[in-house]
């Protein structure tokens, strides 16, 4: 018998009630404001004399706190793991095209934030403050937004242009510019940019993305950690925008922590507290915190000696957990000599583990918000890190009345399928399942317990993580299979009741 670990996302088809205006579990609104200068290209847009703005509004959030805005990306509304950031924080997300746009007419979006106020019942839209992401193009657009409305704006994550703070206002914005290492001639503008707005007290940090030239690819995971640490500090959880814009809370430089950019051509770039860093203040990448500076650490390192494979990286596959949950989690070396044991961190905060495995545990220990995974191990004597992966938790909800239905799933090669056996479709809050596995006559019958009950598994099976929301089921499992029959073209065939706990 072969030993596979196996990471399952399982779709369950779950039907929501779907109109030209919803994507995913929030409605979306679709504007255009008429401008006052033409456009000259109508690039992304049909109309010359108007731009397209539009809003995603997470379904069950009574008062959004703030609106994640990315001028120019209109189907930023339909992306899937924006949705689950943005629910997370209880914001809106607005894409737009302002494209061709004059400066004088970047006013349109505040425009179309007030008529999404009065047609949407969410008042508070007109006021909210704003996180600006963007890439290419829009990231000198969402820095000329910065300049116009430095009040509102939380943070920018810019990304592919050499831009950032240029204005007293703009300097007191935290800002992290990612930019990829072959892009044009983003370093060298970048790096001379960087100590003429830090002496200035610019609250900016640069970051390269190795080997890359013009793309986004992986930079929320650096972005994502870097706007949840702000937008916890910032936006102060006893207002709101209904009546107006709130207060953001300003940083004090001295406060935060620096980084090094003449040592990020390495593994470790130097990092200190502010008052604790040797070198040149005025020449060092500024972060609002240890989290961020360790997150940016991991981010540009250069010879990274080990890639996290599980959760993914990948944009638009972000994993989403529940606090409180445990999960596998899979790294593989990528030196010459092999890892050591493994340790798992949350930034800088070291998590608790089980190791299952060579480069295999299980960790637990990840507060609400979005956590930025890194692992640190040694390959002979030197110490090595991982880049940065970041998970969106969000917290456990008290699971409500009886939720009951079973699922089939079929394994042939490295194929999987998944269907509804019997049972109503999925419905309710997102909860956590607790799986307790037997194996009798080539069925794993499963039973959900309480967390005590976790990982009471028999018969060569582990069940690492069990998660059901109203989309999908996330589960985890190691199990004893036969490798050759599955290669030859053998199937199996394994059949798991699904209850929710109760309290």
């Amino acid at each position: 018998m072969k030993k596979h670990t196996i990471f399952l996302v399982f779709i369950l088809g779950v039907i929501f009630h779907v109109t030209a205006a919803t994507y995913g579990e929030g409605t979306n609104l679709t504007t255009s404001i008429k401008l006052k200068t033409p456009k000259k290209s109508t690039r992304g847009d049909d109309r010359l004399d108007a731009v397209t703005v539009s809003i995603w509004i997470p379904e069950g959030v009574k008062v959004l706190r703030g609106v994640i805005i990315n001028p120019f990306y209109i189907n930023l509304v339909e992306r899937n793991d924006y949705h689950e950031v943005a629910k997370l924080w209880q914001f809106g997300l607005i894409g737009a095209n302002f494209f061709g746009v004059k400066g004088d007419d970047y006013g349109a979006l505040l425009s179309a934030m007030k008529e999404f106020a009065a047609k949407s019942g969410h008042k508070e839209i007109e006021h909210l403050p704003m996180v600006l992401n963007g890439f290419s193009a829009g990231s000198g657009m969402l820095m000329k937004m910065a300049g116009m409305w430095p009040e509102r704006v939380i943070a920018c994550g810019p990304v592919g242009l050499e831009v950032g703070p240029e204005t007293p206002a703009t300097r007191k914005i935290p800002v992290i510019t990612i930019f990829g290492e072959k892009d044009m001639h983003q370093m060298e503008k970048l790096t001379r940019k960087l100590p003429e707005q830090r002496k200035e007290g610019a609250m900016w940090a640069i970051a390269v993305n190795w080997g890359l030239r013009h793309e986004y690819a992986n930079a929320n995971d650096l972005v994502w950690p870097f706007f949840d640490q702000v937008i916890r500090y910032r936006l102060q959880k006893d207002q709101t925008a209904l009546n107006g814009p709130v207060k953001l809370r300003d940083y004090r430089e001295e406060d935060g922590w620096l980084g090094d950019i003449s040592t990020w051509d390495s593994s470790f770039a130097t990092i200190k507290s502010y008052k604790d860093y040797k070198g040149d203040k005025t020449k060092a990448a500024w972060f609002p915190n240890e989290y961020v500076a360790r997150t940016w650490q991991a981010f540009i390192s250069r010879r990274p000696g080990l890639r996290i494979t599980y959760p993914t990286s990948k944009a638009e596959e972000k994993t989403t957990l529940k606090t409180g949950t445990e999960f596998g989690i899979i790294t593989e070396s990528v030196t010459s000599t092999e890892a050591k044991e493994v340790d798992y961190y949350d930034g800088c905060h070291p998590l608790a583990k089980k190791n299952i495995g060579p480069n295999k545990g299980i960790v637990r220990g990840l507060e609400s918000g979005v956590r930025a995974l890194i692992a640190l191990s040694t390959a002979g004597d030197k110490l090595i890190i991982s880049k940065p992966v970041a998970v969106v938790v969000k917290p456990a909800l008290k699971p409500r009345g009886p939720l009951e239905g079973k699922v089939s799933i079929v394994l042939k090669g490295a194929l999987f399928q998944v269907r509804i056996v019997e049972g109503k479709p999925f419905k309710g809050e997102p909860v956590p399942l607790y799986l307790e596995t037997a194996y009798e006559d080539g069925k794993w019958d499963g039973i959900i317990g309480k967390a005590p009950s976790f990982n009471k598994v028999r018969h060569g099976g582990r069940v690492l993580n069990c998660e059901i929301n109203t989309q999908h089921i996330d589960l985890t499992i190691e199990m004893d299979i036969n490798g050759d029959q599955l290669a030859a073209g053998g199937r199996a065939v394994y059949e798991i009741g699904l209850k929710r706990a109760s309290n």
